[in-house]
C-alpha cells in the first residue's frame, strides 16, 4: 500500500486539487478536492470548498459538502460546515456538523 499524498502545514493551495491516491491534509486548500483514495483532513487542515473521494475524516475545518463513496467520520476536534452524502456517516462527541446528511443504507427487513 502506497503512503498518501501529503499537503502539511504551512502550505496553501489555491484551486482544484485532484489525484488518483489517498490525501492527507495538514495545510489549507481554497477550492475543490476530487480523489480516488480516502481523504484525511488533520486537525490543523483547512479546506473551503467541495470534496468527493473513496472516504472521507475530517479532524480540521472544512466549508464544503463531501460526497463519498465509503464512510464520512468527523472527529471530536473536526467541524463540517456543508452536507455530507455517504454511505455510513459517524459523528464523534464534540464534533460539528453543519448541514444535512444523505446516506444510502438499507432497511433491516423488520423495519420496512
Amino acid at each position: 500500500m502506497s503512503q498518501p499524498a501529503l499537503l502539511g502545514r504551512g502550505l496553501k493551495v489555491r484551486g482544484r486539487v485532484r489525484g488518483e491516491n489517498d490525501l492527507r491534509v495538514e495545510g489549507t486548500i481554497e477550492g475543490d478536492v476530487v480523489v480516488t483514495g480516502a481523504l484525511d483532513l488533520g486537525a490543523e487542515g483547512t479546506v473551503t470548498g467541495g470534496i468527493t473521494a473513496a472516504s472521507a475524516t475530517v479532524a480540521g475545518n472544512l466549508e464544503g459538502d463531501v460526497d463519498a463513496e465509503g464512510p464520512v467520520v468527523i472527529t471530536a476536534s473536526g467541524s463540517v460546515v456543508g452536507d455530507v452524502r455517504a454511505t455510513e456517516v459517524s459523528l464523534e462527541e464534540g464534533g460539528v456538523l453543519r448541514g444535512r446528511i444523505d446516506a444510502d443504507f438499507e432497511l433491516p427487513e423488520a423495519l420496512r
